[in-house]
């Protein structure tokens, strides 16, 4: 026997209900009087008293389904409901209009179509927006108000002639045979849930479910062994989520919990995140929080392009296809924000190896450094590719310790080394600032990026590209840029190269209405850009504003420097990430 419940939203049903109960078959029913919030609380009462399937209708169902776990049955009105009413409706003198939420309005308006019925139809979401509604009927004259409980009582309180739309006997006896239909359904899907979940509880590694609204709606016991209810890795997974969602590609992370390193994998699953974690290596200590900020773990990316049709551009789309497959080193220079960590994605991408590794030379202290060689980090990578990032940023003595390391490793040859720099190194080798040594042993093949404003053909082709990356962002409709903005946009300096024009195309998309980006919303962005100092556009800051200009800039500066990574942005500001996004609007 089925045990049900139907919710009744008003007195007559009830009654009703009494002759239908003798005409169906396999349920043990069970009939209340409730409506909207009152039904609510007697489903969710209900549903830890054990009963299989809630039955009701209208806008109290709707509220049921997203208070409880248990399939709901809305009591759909039926084409006989409404023309009984309309019927009855006809002898009424007054003007009438269909108030209700759409289970009820939207085949009410179909009818009145049908039949050239004169009546206005209506439709409501929230029962807070009833007086509204029956206030602005009531100053277009209208006496006679139809519609469900709520419309009804809430057109008499004003004055009004409420005539309630009830569900006959067909329409509930139809119910029933919906909920026998769902409740098996429902009973056969808990079975296989149950048998997932005793796989899911079994398995060794911490796994954890969470929705888009960063929720966690489902951890095994090896999560909660291990990890519990901690906020802190929460959030840091909240941002791996992030990630997973925005890209629809599955993302690895190493997180630190409780002090040790994690290895965090993602998949998307639908409206859900389901994420993997396992121990990687032992605790590091003092150097956690440092450690974190200097290395990312790939054991995946999404497809890169390289975009632009410059001949230097072509020249790099040669360099990478040529290098990617070997394992001698590459050495990828160019201003900042000329795109040099996109390249060594490209090149890890078309090099078949895994997993992509990224060392922030910014981050990287020589404790710490020694911290990772100590505890075999880089050597377990002898088929990766690593990305060495910002390596002109490493202190002397880090710089001789890594160049020791490389020299050390047997197999060192297998692990395909990527660097990057923004300034002139030989420059830097000549001031002693760099060790020759490990220039020579690691600029094996190079690669110079040049600044956009050196190739300004590429701009168009970047736009395009910005533009039909951003649409599952912005959700727009724009199409193109105008000339005349488009000639703006490659006549601009772009002091801060691509990642620059990047961030004022996404700024356009953001902005612009139309189809196409004019020459006025160009001009615009171009205002609001900062003055940069090309030699140091990584670290100038515009101090000729408002306190709170300049705290907004530095914000974003940072945001930049931790590549957009919000937690990381917040935990070098010193503050929460809703912190940081306040003070950024």
């Amino acid at each position: 026997m089925i045990k049900a419940l139907v919710i009744a939203p008003y007195q007559g049903m009830v009654e009703l209900l009494r002759e239908v109960s003798q005409e169906v078959q396999g349920f043990d029913i069970h009939v209340e009087l409730g409506n909207l919030q009152t039904g609510v609380e007697i489903a969710t009462r209900a549903e830890r008293q054990g009963i299989d399937v809630i039955i009701s209708r209208g806008g109290t169902a709707s509220m049921i389904q997203s208070a409880v776990h248990i399939p709901v049955i809305d009591i759909q009105v039926s084409g006989y409901d409404v023309l009984r009413i309309l019927t009855l409706v006809k002898s009424f003198s007054g003007k009438a209009a269909i108030v209700g939420f759409p289970n009820i309005s939207q085949g009410a308006a179909t009818i009145c179509k049908l039949l050239d019925f004169d009546i206005e139809t209506v439709t409501i979401h929230h029962d807070q927006d009833v007086t509204e509604k029956l206030l602005a009927l009531k100053e277009e004259n209208v006496e006679v108000v139809i519609g469900d409980v709520v419309t009804v009582e809430h057109a008499k309180k004003l004055g009004m002639t409420g005539v309630l739309i009830t569900s006959g006997r067909e329409a509930l006896i139809s119910a029933f045979d919906e909920a026998k239909r769902v409740y098996k359904v429902f009973q056969s899907l808990s079975k296989d849930v149950a048998l997932y979940r005793s796989i899911l509880e079994f398995d060794e590694r911490a796994i954890a479910i969470i929705n888009q609204q960063g929720e966690l709606v489902y951890r095994n016991k090896a999560f909660n062994d291990r990890i519990g209810e901690n906020v802190t890795p929460l959030n840091e997974m909240k941002e791996v989520v992030h990630r997973t969602i925005a890209s629809h590609h599955a993302q690895d992370a190493l997180l630190f919990i409780e002090g040790e390193l994690w290895n965090v994998t993602s998949r998307l699953d639908g409206e859900n995140v389901l994420l993997y974690l396992e121990h990687y290596t032992p605790a590091l200590g003092d150097n956690l929080q440092r450690y974190e900020q200097a290395i990312d773990v790939h054991q995946s990316l999404p497809p890169i392009v390289l975009s632009g049709k410059s001949v230097a551009i072509d020249t790099v789309h040669e360099l990478v296809k040529e290098h990617a497959e070997h394992s001698e080193s590459i050495w990828i220079s160019g201003e900042p924000g000329v795109g040099k960590q996109v390249i060594a994605q490209k090149i890890y991408l078309l090099s078949k190896r895994q997993p992509f590794v990224i060392i922030r030379g910014k981050q990287m202290s020589n404790e710490l450094f020694r911290a990772l060689v100590s505890q075999a980090f880089l050597a377990q990578y002898k088929d990766a590719v690593v990305f060495l990032k910002d390596i002109d940023h490493l202190d002397l003595e880090v710089q001789r310790n890594f160049y020791e390391y490389i020299r050390s490793q047997k197999n060192r040859g297998s692990t395909k080394w990527i660097v990057s720099t923004n300034g002139d190194i030989e420059d830097q080798i000549k001031k002693d600032l760099f060790l020759e040594e490990l220039y020579r042993e690691l600029g094996t093949i190079c690669i110079n990026v040049p600044p956009l404003r050196n190739r300004s053909e590429d701009i168009e082709h970047l736009v395009q590209f910005f533009i039909s990356d951003s649409y599952a962002t912005f959700g727009n409709e724009v199409v193109g840029v105008r000339k005349d903005a488009l000639d703006l946009l490659v006549s601009y300096e772009w002091p801060g190269n691509v990642r620059q024009l990047k961030k004022v195309t996404e700024q356009l998309m953001a902005q612009c209405r139309g189809y196409y980006i004019e020459k006025e919303d160009v001009e615009s962005a171009l205002r609001s850009q900062h003055s940069y100092i090309q030699k140091d556009f990584g670290h100038h800051i515009k101090i000729d504003g408002t306190l709170e200009e300049i705290e907004k800039e530095i914000i974003s500066k940072v945001l930049e420097e931790e590549n957009f990574n919000q937690s990381k942005a917040a935990k070098r500001l010193g503050i929460n990430r809703s912190t940081l996004w306040r003070k950024l609007k």
